[in-house]
């Protein structure tokens, strides 16, 4: 037996494999899906050589789990979920080979908790949400294994974090309100131990400010609203102690605006339309940051049209009626923005329908009958476009119908009879299509019913 042939050719494979993967990891990040997974595929390959020689070698066993995550965090990517879900589960089972021949690893329970991690957020995604659950719960225990070993290593507390805010956001999705609190408290109690070692950590603060963020979502939906307010100022200041690390990150500028955004719906709700309106400003101007630094961001323009058009509504609540349409028409631009890049983004032509129909209405209201008509047809015309994209969504429907019957009810008020019964008929048309594909719509039901009488007499 050549032992020294035997070590060099492991030697080579172990080179290989990190040659494949480090072409695989950037493939990924320039979004060569294909290429990526093929390296990933070479890398388990060289992997499987090398344990044919050296099938004990836990190290490898590991870097084998590695590539079968990266291939599997693709195959999620070019929508192979049953395929990615198999290689997540075989890379889960890798780990446990490799933790056998090695119980007192972290790294190993680390990457594991990964694999859960990701398997966990598959499953969610596939509305397999009692596999999901278990996953996330399987990760944390995984981290925790880890954290037995490496008290002090804050990556790993912030991989827990990290499962432990995704397992709140599915508990919250599942009603589980409580349980969903508790785990979100859990994880901003990890990030900020994770914080106590590595205070500088600009990740570790994101994240910390995402999972506050999602609390003062769900206090607020549990109308706990001063509870709510304070979570989304924590949120803030996670986010700009993470800026002032790294005050040209997109993300973390994004997220601050969002959370500056759910402020101002709050503060709206509550009434504080002065503070509202300031947290509205400070959203704006968190997005404009982030899109000076990636004008082609579609999210962030989306993100910018709806805090506009938020804005808008509030500034009508305050009379300020010339600031509420300069609102909404820098709204629409925001839109119009984002849909140069991606036209048929059914999610921004719904948010540009919907500014355009609130530009109506204030239109409406300030007697600019024609400049109203043009808003309202403008609107329709985006639900139609949307309507040929995906012709069987109720919420579209739904929103075409109501702005049918604003145009109508402009018609009727220029004595546009005619044109004003064809809208309301094309109105419950709409509605009558909505309640075939959601039939418990309660409020759209008593619309049409309500529109059927007034046609009817």
């Amino acid at each position: 037996m050549d032992t020294k042939g035997d070590l060099d050719n492991l030697a080579a494979l172990k080179n290989k494999r990190l040659s494949h993967q480090n072409v695989g990891d950037l493939q990924v990040h320039l979004t060569d899906y294909e290429g990526a997974k093929s390296a990933c595929q070479k890398s388990i390959r060289a992997y499987e050589q090398a344990l044919a020689l050296t099938p004990n070698d836990h190290e490898i066993l590991n870097n084998k789990g590695l590539s079968l995550q990266s291939l599997g965090d693709v195959q999620a990517r070019l929508a192979e979920y049953e395929g990615a879900k198999s290689t997540y589960l075989e890379s889960i089972r890798i780990y446990e080979q490799a933790l056998a021949l090695a119980p007192e690893n972290p790294e190993i329970f680390n990457n594991k908790g990964l694999s859960l991690q990701h398997l966990g957020e598959l499953l969610a995604q596939l509305t397999d949400y009692s596999e999901a659950q278990s996953a996330y719960q399987e990760s944390i225990r995984a981290y925790e294994q880890a954290l037995a070993l490496a008290p002090e290593d804050h990556e790993i507390l912030n991989n827990k974090g990290l499962s432990l805010q995704s397992l709140g956001e599915l508990r919250a999705r599942l009603t589980e309100y409580e349980g969903a609190q508790s785990t979100y408290q859990e994880s901003i109690q990890t990030y900020e131990q994770a914080l106590a070692l590595a205070p500088e950590d600009r990740e570790i603060l994101n994240n910390k400010g995402v999972s506050w963020q999602s609390l003062g979502e769900l206090l607020a939906q549990l109308t706990n609203y001063s509870e709510a307010q304070s979570a989304y100022q924590e949120s803030i200041r996670a986010y700009e102690q993470a800026l002032a690390l790294a005050p040209d990150n997109v993300s973390i500028l994004n997220n601050k605006g969002v959370s500056w955004q759910s402020l101002g719906e709050l503060l709206t709700q509550l009434t504080n339309y002065s503070e509202a309106q300031s947290a509205y400003q400070e959203s704006i101007r968190a997005y404009e940051q982030a899109l000076a630094l990636a004008p082609d961001n579609v999210s962030i323009l989306n993100n910018k049209g709806n805090t506009l058009q938020l804005l808008g509504e509030l500034q009508i609540h305050l009379t300020d009626y010339s600031e509420a349409q300069s609102a909404y028409q820098k709204s629409i631009r925001a839109y119009d923005q984002a849909l140069t890049l991606v036209p048929n983004k059914i999610g921004v032509l719904n948010n540009k329908g919907s500014s355009l129909r609130g530009l109506g209405e204030l239109l409406m209201q300030l007697t600019k009958y024609q400049k109203a008509k043009s808003a309202y047809q403008n609107s329709i015309r985006v639900y139609e476009l949307i309507l040929t994209l995906a012709p069987d969504n109720p919420v579209t429907l739904n929103n075409q119908g109501l702005c049918l019957i604003s145009l109508g009810n402009l018609e009727a008020e220029l004595s546009q009879s005619e044109e004003a019964i064809a809208n309301w008929k094309a109105a419950l048309s709409a509605f009558s299509r909505s309640l075939e594909l959601a039939p418990s719509d309660k409020y759209i039901r008593n619309l049409r019913d309500e529109l059927q009488q007034f046609l009817d007499n």
